[in-house]
């Protein structure tokens, strides 16, 4: 992966109560991730913590699909404003990730079949390595339909109503 300049990209404001385990900065056992974008694809620079760690401080395959879901979720939301649910994720692990080193996530919208469907890929580096790759399948949902089946709360919804008016913004 070519090298990655964060200062030129937009960081993405991620919102809700904080709890989220991939993004939530109020949640001391999650990730903790940040996302920033090209206007195009979504990154995210983090470290692992030790306590999602297996053996020799290897960061646990799940953590790793955890991560790679995270910043596919982003570039889906990003790029169509719809509410990304996953329905199936692939994962090719390549590499072992050292945990407390930092990594960088990659993901991008592929695919919009339609309106209710997105495919988005990832990939994870460590020091320019290749250490994962993955595809997720979405199912896609208005904001107001992530409303009535509850899956945001107030504080969530009030937030993604304004990346909708930014993303609004960024269409005309």
């Amino acid at each position: 992966m070519p090298q990655i300049d964060f200062s030129k990209m937009t960081l993405i404001q991620s919102g809700g109560n904080g709890t989220s385990f991939g993004c939530g900065s109020n949640n001391p056992y999650g990730l903790q991730m940040t996302y920033y974008t090209d206007g195009q694809d979504v990154y995210s620079r983090l470290s692992v913590k030790e306590h999602l760690c297996g053996w020799n401080n290897i960061v646990h395959g799940g953590i790793v699909t955890a991560i790679l879901d995270e910043v596919q979720f982003w570039a889906v939301f990003y790029s169509t404003c719809k509410v990304p649910l996953t329905k199936d994720i692939s994962i090719s692990l390549a590499h072992p990730v050292p945990g407390g080193c930092e990594v960088v996530a990659h993901g991008r919208l592929k695919e919009r079949p339609n309106e209710s469907h997105a495919i988005a890929t990832g990939r994870l580096y460590y020091n320019d390595i290749l250490c994962a790759e993955s595809s997720v399948n979405f199912a896609t949902i208005s904001l107001n339909a992530a409303k009535r089946l509850n899956i945001f709360s107030k504080s969530d919804f009030e937030w993604a109503r304004g990346v909708s008016r930014d993303f609004q913004a960024r269409q005309m």
